[in-house]
């Protein structure tokens, strides 16, 4: 997975220098989410589910904003993703943008979604951000929460955790990327809150008595 980014950035910078005279690149700080059981999608039968993915351009530590977002599915992991072709994905935020589904010949034949702003650039900070969902299936239940193993590759070395590239294909141009994280699921945050309004109640208890 890193090595298959190195290449396309190294790709992306060839191409960007040698057409504007050797030109410095900015860079694209970005934070990426992805919710695995949007709607509660996910199907332990089928190993099938809904994928939500969330991208913003961080402000003010970004340095340019971006017009193109690309999120990563890796077939060792993936048996199956969706496109907006077939009904099977779809873009929810910026209106204007598209969506479109990338057949990525090479290292570990990837795949990928990819969000393109074209002539609307997502500045940092600027909302709504990047949103689109996707229908997805995977090799082995083990994948839905399991951390890299030896028997399959999840690159970035954490659940839920696939590679984004950011790219401004305009002058000043930039590129940069990172990975998704895992957003905890409604239930998981209602117990979280519940807890801590319990653990609140139980300290304001104690301080009254003393």
């Amino acid at each position: 997975m890193k090595r298959f980014m190195l290449v396309i950035a190294f790709l992306a910078m060839w191409v960007l220098i040698s057409a504007q005279s050797a030109m410095a690149l900015g860079t694209v700080e970005i934070w990426a989410t992805v919710n695995p059981n949007w709607n509660n999608s996910w199907d332990k039968d089928s190993l099938t589910g809904t994928a939500l993915y969330t991208i913003g351009v961080i402000y003010p530590k970004s340095e340019c904003g971006a017009n193109y977002f690309q999120v990563t599915f890796e077939d060792d992991i993936f048996k199956s993703v969706g496109n907006v072709e077939s009904g099977t994905a779809g873009l929810i935020s910026p209106p204007d943008w598209e969506l479109n589904y990338k057949n990525v010949n090479g290292y570990q034949y990837q795949v990928a979604e990819v969000a393109l702003g074209v002539d609307d650039v997502l500045l940092p900070g600027e909302m709504p951000p990047v949103s689109f969902w996707v229908d997805y299936a995977l090799h082995s239940p083990d994948q839905y929460n399991l951390v890299s193993g030896p028997e399959w590759y999840w690159d970035q070395h954490g659940p839920w955790q696939q590679a984004v590239s950011a790219f401004l294909d305009t002058p000043p141009f930039a590129i940069g990327g990172g990975i998704t994280h895992h957003t905890p699921e409604p239930a998981t945050m209602l117990l979280l809150g519940s807890g801590l309004i319990g653990l609140g109640w139980l300290g304001r208890r104690k301080i009254k008595k003393d």
